[in-house]
């Protein structure tokens, strides 16, 4: 495992506002995942409908590619 995607790798996780949750630096985590293969499909501020200010999280699905 490259450095990288395992300092990416370092994380909270736990209950927030009825929500279990993995919250990671994205700035860290989005360039190691694409190093290690995966595809970015998109990325994305939940819940829609709100002012950026008021989505508590991001949701960024993607697929690995070997």
């Amino acid at each position: 495992m490259s450095n990288g995607l395992h300092q990416s790798l370092k994380f909270k996780e736990g209950w927030n506002r009825g929500r279990y949750g993995a919250y990671h630096n994205f700035d860290a985590w989005r360039p190691s995942m694409l190093d290690a293969g995966f595809i970015e499909l998109e990325y994305y501020y939940r819940p829609t409908g709100l002012p950026r200010e008021h989505q508590p999280w991001l949701a960024h699905p993607r697929i690995h590619t070997t």
